[in-house]
């Protein structure tokens, strides 16, 4: 990095290639997985390379459609656990970076023009588990109304394992707090040990929740949050 360029010559492109170099340096001061690591280089090589040749609105369009088309994906739930982090990773690094361009890509991606009474008919209710609007699907796939059948039977025909909130106003607590700490993006967060929930495996079998995953939308509001197994694949 020059350190005596003049800051009025300072772009958002020496903002990435310096992040770029901290990145691949393996500083001890970084505290990241590999998998997190190689989602935000492959996030900045490529918004590195697009700095150079498009324009602020073409650059916005392309990466907010790629954070669209990531939602749906994770929503979808189309990640192993390794990519996902990954992926992650990429997505809230353009996020990051959107950001910078313009603070409102962080809070309300779906529509940069917004206007002042678009941005006031979405409200959210943190304290009511029930509010779709706010919540999502969580406690619609995922909340405590569901009987062991359905999550054995959910769990069998996708194929991997469905986890469950046992008390879902907890639930909502934990997530609210999650959701508006981390803001916009998918995050994968240890579940404490007294938040009541449970999960089936493919086979059947019951087995211990340890994560949770919370994909909040462009919006703020959460699409949905779930528990799941580390030790297993998901």
């Amino acid at each position: 990095m020059d350190s005596n360029k003049k800051m009025t010559c300072f772009t958002l492109q020496d903002v990435i290639e310096n992040r770029i170099l901290f990145l691949e340096s393996n500083s001890p001061f970084m505290d990241l997985e590999m998998s997190e690591k190689d989602g935000e280089l492959l996030a900045y090589n490529e918004i590195l390379i697009d700095t150079e040749s498009l324009s602020v609105r073409e650059f916005s369009s392309k990466y907010l459609e790629i954070v669209n088309s990531l939602s749906v994906k994770f929503d979808n739930e189309e990640f192993s656990m390794k990519d996902a982090i990954k992926m992650s990773s990429y997505n809230n690094s353009i996020i990051r970076v959107l950001a910078l361009i313009n603070p409102m890509y962080e809070y309300n991606l779906d529509n940069i023009y917004a206007t002042d009474e678009d941005e006031q008919a979405k409200i959210l209710d943190w304290s009511n588990a029930t509010n779709e609007s706010t919540y999502g699907d969580t406690f619609i796939e995922h909340g405590s109304h569901h009987q062991d059948q359905h999550l054995i039977s959910r769990a069998r025909a996708n194929k991997q394992q469905y986890g469950q909130w046992t008390n879902d106003q907890l639930a909502a607590d934990f997530i609210a707090e999650i959701a508006q700490k981390r803001g916009v993006g998918t995050h994968d967060v240890t579940l404490p040990n007294d938040l009541p929930r449970r999960l089936f495996l493919a086979n059947g079998v019951q087995a211990k929740a340890d994560m949770a995953r919370i994909i909040v939308n462009l919006d703020g509001s959460v699409r949905t949050a779930f528990p799941f197994s580390s030790k297993h694949p998901h």
